[in-house]
């Protein structure tokens, strides 16, 4: 029956406001109401109400002709042939029960050539294929519109695959539930290839923990699986999502994947995202390797409990674990502040296993800094991997410091060899430069002389040779290699503050030559005293 009406059972837009209304009578098919269907245009769409009942066969749509069922439970197409339904373009699927009853195909094809097409309201059911097969190419207009609204999908190999297409897919508030018991095959919700454009929002992508759990022994599980091969790289937008997949055996579980040669830019925003196997740390729950690039905001995630959260090298922003925030940040600057402008970072963590604790990463090589596991007291600098044991930088709270020890008994303790280079520090910018060390090289302090026997030496810069105290010990010299007699000994002219050279009268010395002025101060005097003193000789100076 075909009757002209103008209720818009669909919301065609402003330019479609005539509808025609078809009802598929007792005896007819599905398809042969629309076959009968020859006029539909943009201006004369038409809609083919599909009362109760279960119609078994295939179904290809035309252009501008639609089909709604009188309730999701009530009007049933089924097949075991597949694609049960091929999609038109300008077409609306709604309030329909679509099931496949076989393995090879879907229930719902979209053709490669179908645009502004809708499925709202419906349940698709495919236990060993496909819900739909995305693989309209050249939709790559954001104007034209592909969508999947508040429908249910229960497949095994797909919910929805869109590896074959190049287009734009919107799935709003879909739930997609994966089953399988020894398949032979993975299970994934949504697969995405080269070139795809793909907004969800809201949703969920799950396999059940129930008597429908996927059990696969020998596949895998995917929530998001996408395809990168270096063509056209996809761009999906993830908001406010649920992921949930596990699988009972130990397999690769990945609520999100890309790990593909190519590109893909995946932007998540809040959400869950969880998955987990039976037995192995194989269930990461964002997995995005090589080129390909995530975005994360406020997530939460849930994986195996030895497992990452995430694994990639261009993973930016932040997400949760237990309530617990994690940033990544790949920006070259970062700033965190208090509304007053003092800087506030806290790092905080009373787990009785693990200490707070900072680490830096660069390819292989990883550092830490935090307070020691083993000791709460102590707060360390070391290499992430362990192989900096005894060369750590410890800071103890009573304030002591050392390096290469764990339990510094002094300001600074140093347990190896020091090496301090150049000039030593002016604290007090007046000229005074003073350091203690027990062994300094090539800067201005060392301990250590060419030929191995000095107690100390002082050097002139970094010239070994030059203007230089030399101790021997406790024989004192000035620029003599090595000293000998007395506790000082010098090389060359020494005269005080008066112009004196004043040395000792012991006995045993060779001699006293003082040069000074008269008692009067009118002219200068020489004394010179022998050995023991036996002869001197004094007298105006020159």
């Amino acid at each position: 029956m075909i009757s002209d009406g103008n209720a818009a059972i669909f919301n065609w837009g402003s330019a479609r406001t005539k509808n025609n209304t078809a009802i598929v009578a007792t005896g007819l098919s599905v398809q042969e109401v629309i076959n009968s269907i020859t006029d539909a245009t943009s201006d004369k769409p038409y809609v083919i109400i599909v009362p109760p009942g279960v119609y078994t066969e295939q179904i290809t749509m035309k252009q501008y002709v639609s089909l709604k069922g009188e309730s999701v439970s009530g009007s049933i197409i089924t097949n075991a042939t597949g694609p049960v339904l091929t999609m038109a373009s300008n077409v609306d699927i709604a309030d329909i029960t679509i099931k496949y009853t076989d393995a090879s195909s879907y229930c719902i094809d979209t053709g490669t050539a179908s645009i502004e097409w809708n499925i709202d309201n419906c349940y698709l059911e495919a236990l060993t294929g496909g819900g739909v097969n995305f693989r309209s190419t050249g939709v790559n207009s954001v104007f034209w519109r592909q969508s999947i609204n508040d429908t249910k999908i229960k497949a095994n190999k797909f919910g929805i695959n869109c590896s074959a297409g190049y287009g734009y897919l919107n799935i709003y508030n879909t739930r997609i539930q994966l089953v399988g018991q020894s398949s032979g095959n993975n299970h994934i919700g949504i697969e995405v290839g080269a070139g795809q454009r793909l907004i969800v929002c809201g949703g969920q992508i799950y396999s059940a923990w129930t008597i429908e759990q996927i059990n696969e022994p020998a596949n895998d599980v995917y929530g998001l699986n996408v395809i990168t091969s270096g063509t056209a790289a996809p761009r999906i937008h993830l908001n406010a999502t649920e992921i949930m997949v596990r699988n009972e055996s130990a397999t690769n579980v990945n609520a999100i994947k890309s790990i593909g040669a190519g590109t893909a830019y995946i932007r998540i925003r809040g959400g869950m995202y969880q998955s987990e196997d039976s037995t192995s740390a194989l269930s990461i729950p964002v997995l995005c390797t090589g080129n390909n690039k995530v975005e994360i905001i406020g997530a939460q995630l849930s994986g195996y409990w030895s497992a990452p959260m995430v694994k990639g090298d261009n993973i930016i922003g932040e997400y949760y674990v237990n309530e617990i925030r994690k940033t990544y940040h790949r920006q070259s600057d970062f700033y965190l502040s208090d509304p007053n402008g003092e800087p506030v970072f806290t790092i905080e963590n009373n787990n009785t296993t693990y200490s707070p604790q900072l680490k830096f990463k660069k390819d292989t090589s990883v550092f830490s800094m935090g307070i020691d596991t083993g000791n709460a007291n102590r707060f360390k600098i070391y290499s992430g991997d362990g192989i900096m044991t005894t060369y750590e930088f410890v800071i103890k709270d009573d304030g002591n410091i050392g390096m290469g020890t764990l339990n510094p008994v002094a300001k600074l303790e140093v347990a190896g060899t020091l090496l301090y280079q150049d000039y030593c520090a002016d604290p007090n910018g007046t000229g005074d430069r003073t350091i203690t060390l027990s062994s300094s090289r090539g800067g201005t302090l060392t301990d250590r002389d060419l030929t191995g026997n000095a107690d100390f030496i002082l050097y002139n810069a970094n010239v070994v040779l030059s203007m230089r105290i030399l101790i021997v010990n406790g024989t004192y010299n000035i620029s003599v290699v090595p000293p000998t007699g007395g506790k000082l000994w010098m090389d060359g002219t020494a005269l005080d503050a008066n112009d004196e050279i004043d040395l000792s009268s012991n006995e045993g010395d060779k001699f006293n030559l003082t040069r000074r002025y008269s008692a009067s101060g009118s002219a200068w005097v020489w004394d010179l005293e022998t050995v023991r003193g036996t002869a001197s000789d004094g007298g105006p100076g020159d």
